[in-house]
């Protein structure tokens, strides 16, 4: 973990604060500090920090990649963070009336003898990995998405063969973060059959805290009995903003059935205007569960409409 301290210049007990909490965290996180924009960007480009933790208050710009992680020390501030630390109980109470959620307390030793050094740390410790695991999808390598496909259809087949003859996982998968994604999606019983397809052993990951959209709700099975009404239930979800990998799963699954009659279902689809949408949902279902040709009524379509399935999809654990 590479972490970032940012503090107003010249204000000597934020470094020391930023100081304590730099070594405290030494051996678990790279940890570089300054209080000079110049230097800033000069730091963000070497070290490409996981986390910038922003101490006080400061308008300089955060780098895209950063997680930002904000403690107003009492300060005015303007940030859309990970979370938010107050030092007091009183402190949480303001940054709560402001609207702010993702709030933390966490004491400072410096000022108050109701805490430590150690305890402080430790707490921060917490803070960080939970902002890690957060939003894992868009820190996903292409070995860990790559083994997320795979396992995917393995569960929905329950067959590895229908990845080749002789499938193999990328040897560098991110479990971590795999698990926490599947989990928060809904979709962890098929991940598991699919590693169980495989003959794969995932790691025990224990439950995961991570940092979620002010509306997140864990996905839940659409009970859906047709192909017809799964897209238009994914139609009503969009309108709200959402689409789940849940639903994607569950249209796979659906497209798999020995009942379905192409040319019957491609005019229900036309009847009740879904057809568009179905198209764009079979590219996806392409790229992200690897549906076979041999599934797919029609040709799936790849324009204006998938982008926008693919940027919900992409932002739907999004802070």
């Amino acid at each position: 973990m590479r972490i970032l301290h940012i503090y107003p210049k010249a204000d000597s007990l934020l470094a020391q604060y930023v100081d304590l909490l730099s070594k405290g965290m030494a051996a678990e996180a790279t940890s570089l500090a300054t209080d000079d924009p110049v230097a800033f960007k000069q730091m963000c480009r070497e070290l490409k920090p996981d986390i910038v933790h922003q101490h006080g208050q400061l308008d300089w710009t955060i780098p895209a990649h950063a997680r930002l992680v904000v403690t107003p020390h009492g300060m005015a501030h303007s940030r859309n963070a990970y979370t938010y630390v107050a030092r007091s109980d009183f402190e949480y109470k303001q940054l709560a009336d402001l609207g702010l959620l993702r709030i933390e307390t966490i004491r400072n030793p410096l000022i108050t003898k109701t805490t430590t050094a150690e305890k402080m740390v430790a707490q921060y410790r917490l803070v960080y990995q939970q902002v890690m695991d957060s939003n894992v999808l868009e820190l996903m390598d292409a070995d860990t998405l790559t083994a997320l496909r795979m396992l995917l259809k393995a569960g929905i087949t329950g067959d590895s063969r229908w990845l080749g003859p002789t499938p193999k996982l990328p040897e560098q998968i991110d479990w971590r973060k795999l698990i926490i994604y599947v989990r928060l999606e809904g979709v962890e019983e098929t991940l598991v059959k699919g590693c169980a397809a495989m003959n794969v052993q995932p790691p025990t990951i224990p439950p995961v805290k991570s940092y979620l959209p002010d509306k997140y709700t864990k996905p839940t099975t659409a009970h859906a009995d047709d192909v017809v009404q799964l897209v238009g239930i994914i139609q009503k979800s969009m309108a709200d903003g959402l689409l789940p990998l849940l639903r994607l799963v569950e249209l796979d699954q659906l497209l798999r059935r020995d009942n379905i009659e192409d040319d019957l279902l491609l005019k229900e689809l036309e009847k009740e205007k879904l057809k568009p949408l179905f198209t764009s949902l079979l590219q996806l279902l392409q790229e992200q569960t690897l549906l076979d040709e041999g599934f797919m009524p029609c040709q799936p379509t790849n324009n204006h409409e998938t982008s926008k399935l693919r940027n919900l999809l992409k932002s739907h654990l999004l802070i």
